[in-house]
């Protein structure tokens, strides 16, 4: 009877006559030849067997798994390898979110570049200002130094606006950033109160033209009604805007945390704490300045305790935001590299 031996190239059973049992046969399908003996399947393996596989080491107490939104640089170096402590501590992680980190770093850029735009914007404007006092000085042309005043105005404006408009891109990226340690919802908080702040300020300018308007047209028991509600509209955009101010740096200091940067967590906290002290301190020294020609009018010889306590609100009160808003922008483009050092996993 006809016995079926499996081949060992192909493992296709193959029939084999009872004459040639024991004997070298060909397999009709893969042209291997082996020996077709039936009792060599129905034997046990003779080979050694495997040694058993060790189980991965444990891993270290001093080992640091990757946080939930991030991933180790190398797939090789993991928890529970066997890598050394210092290859462990200069692993490099990177975000999993990396889109949305590259959105805030670039809002933040452009956030950066309303601070110069706003700057370059006063400094032209100043400019305007003086030619226009020296050209009504030297040629006693109301007309002309109103054209140039009006022109400073428009610049103005413009500046402004330009300035808004790179603030608001630039936060609507950042609210492109994860919700980790609340930096969605900070950036978000701060979107909001500045385009807020940007509808008081339109409420501002209409009262300003209907001011105008009463002006010219004669209507003088209206204008302390309007000016009322102007000064009211200025206060609230005043107030929208120093509260987004405090809410974008509050986000700093989240991003600084998420990116592993405490030390820049640290500035921002001190930040915080100075941008709601600025904001009394300015219209303090600002009326400190016009106080104190007064002062010295009536009195030139007097440089007592009232001549110089205006003096110091004055210098002090312009100062102070001025150097805050220099830290500011410092500690924007300092947060700025600190997410691109996360971007490339060297946070």
């Amino acid at each position: 009877m006809p016995q079926r031996v499996p081949c060992p190239g192909c493992g296709r059973r193959v029939r084999i006559a009872d004459e040639l049992v024991g004997q070298p046969v060909q397999c009709p399908v893969c042209k291997v030849i082996f020996k077709g003996d039936p009792q060599e399947e129905e034997e046990p393996s003779r080979a050694a067997p495997r040694a058993a596989t060790p189980p991965p080491p444990e891993p270290d107490e001093e080992e640091e798994a990757p946080a939930g939104d991030e991933e180790y640089d190398d797939a090789d170096d993991r928890v529970g390898t066997s890598k050394s402590a210092e290859r462990r501590r200069s692993r490099r992680r990177r975000p999993l979110n990396v889109d949305s980190w590259k959105a805030v770093r670039d809002g933040l850029a452009r956030i950066a570049a309303s601070f110069f735009v706003i700057i370059g914007t006063w400094t032209i404007v100043v400019l305007i200002y003086a030619v226009g006092f020296a050209v009504g000085l030297s040629v006693f042309d109301p007309t002309a130094t109103l054209a140039i005043w009006v022109s400073a105005f428009v610049c103005l404006m413009l500046g402004v606006i330009a300035t808004f408009i790179l603030i608001i891109v630039g936060l609507t990226e950042c609210r492109e950033a994860p919700e980790k340690n609340g930096c969605y919802k900070l950036a978000t908080i701060s979107y909001n109160l500045i385009c807020g702040s940007l509808l008081a300020g339109a409420v501002v300018v209409i009262f300003v033209i209907i001011s105008f308007t009463f002006v010219y047209a004669g209507i003088w028991p209206l204008l302390p009604l309007t000016g009322g509600l102007t000064a009211l509209a200025s206060s609230v955009m005043g107030l929208l805007m120093t509260g987004s101010l405090f809410c974008f740096v509050f986000f700093l200091r989240a991003v600084s945390q998420t990116v592993r940067s405490p030390g820049l967590a640290t500035n921002c906290l001190v930040l915080m704490i100075l941008v709601p002290v600025m904001m009394p301190l300015g219209p303090t020294g600002i009326g400190g300045v016009f106080y104190l020609p007064r002062v010295l009018a009536t009195d030139p010889q007097f440089l007592g305790t009232w001549s110089f306590l205006p003096l110091c609100c004055g210098v002090g009160g312009n100062l102070l935001p001025f150097g805050v808003s220099v830290w500011l922008v410092v500690t924007v483009f300092m947060v700025r590299a600190a997410v691109i050092t996360y971007l490339e996993g060297n946070a």
